[in-house]
């Protein structure tokens, strides 16, 4: 091909990684990914939820780091309205409520749990079956 025709191929393998990003991640890419993640914005309260939350993955044994997201975009990204908002592994667990250490606990188990169980309706058609 020659020298354009090797640049040309090159910008459109990147408009096309572009436009699939954009299809993936509509609010943008996430900047960084975390098990735990705490939505929420700059005040008192959101900092002793992010400290509660952090106590509660310590406590249930998790190496984990916490991460904190206050930005707005990050936050729409995940479908909240009102923070504080728990992620646990990319499913919004609790909006809008400022969790207790035995809070953030139960949350988090209970995802963990979803998670891990398989599910009642593939339990149904296997038993048909």
């Amino acid at each position: 091909m020659g020298f354009i025709g090797d640049k040309l191929e090159q910008w459109k393998e990147k408009r096309r990684i572009r436009e699939e990003e954009r299809e993936l991640y509509p609010f943008g890419k996430p900047k960084e990914q975390s098990r735990f993640i705490v939505l929420g914005g700059f005040g008192r309260r959101h900092k002793q939820n992010l400290a509660n939350v952090q106590q509660a993955v310590q406590e249930l044994g998790f190496d984990d780091k916490v991460l904190y997201l206050s930005d707005n975009r990050d936050i729409v990204r995940y479908g909240v309205l009102y923070t504080p908002a728990l992620v646990v592994d990319g499913t919004v667990v609790s909006k809008a409520e400022f969790l207790s250490v035995e809070e953030a606990k139960d949350y988090i188990t209970e995802a963990l749990q979803n998670e891990n169980s398989p599910s009642d309706s593939l339990e149904g058609t296997e038993e048909e079956l």
